[in-house]
């Protein structure tokens, strides 16, 4: 961002080698953000270390918000092995990196946690929408439709580029 539009904008969250935390605001109630730092172990999986403090960033926020979301850069496979270390903690994941893009994925059947990941080229963008939060100090019960809906938005000629965008972060190439 810093190259493409000369400075990070306003309200961005710059992430280095520790999880970064933030509480926002909505009218449904208080959304707990724990945005993952890029993994610092070989091709970028997260370290043991990386782990335990993403989770204790995400205890942290637990009490004091409806909702914890992690937003992960750390691939397909790392996110699969993080998962069940998540459980109970995190309500939903949204995952980023090496790997395949899907809406939604509720790992050995368990609706507590909601699991999405978009394209890693930006060829698609997930788009989230959380109908129902829980209830503070409860597990989210995800039902598509009641709860949530998840779809993946396939970038190409029906969405083209959005100058404003492209003004921020320079143009795409094909």
């Amino acid at each position: 961002m810093r190259a493409a539009a000369g400075k990070i904008p306003s309200g961005y969250a710059e992430v280095s080698g520790e999880p970064v935390s933030l509480i926002k605001n909505t009218p449904a109630g208080k959304l707990g953000l724990v945005l993952f730092p890029r993994g610092s172990g070989p091709y970028y999986q997260p370290t043991l270390e990386q782990q335990a403090a993403v989770l204790r960033a995400a205890t942290d926020l637990k009490p004091k918000v409806s909702l914890v979301m992690g937003i992960s850069p750390w691939g397909q496979a790392s996110e699969q092995e993080f998962l069940p270390k998540a459980r109970g903690i995190f309500s939903c994941i949204l995952g980023g990196g090496p790997g395949p893009a899907f809406a939604q994925a509720f790992p050995s059947g368990d609706t507590s946690l909601l699991w999405a990941r978009s394209d890693m080229n930006g060829r698609a963008v997930l788009e989230l929408s959380l109908l129902q939060m829980p209830v503070s100090g409860t597990s989210a019960a995800w039902l598509d439709g009641v709860t949530f809906t998840s779809h993946l938005v396939i970038l190409g000629p029906r969405y083209p580029s959005d100058p404003a965008m492209e003004t921020l972060v320079g143009k795409v190439l094909p």
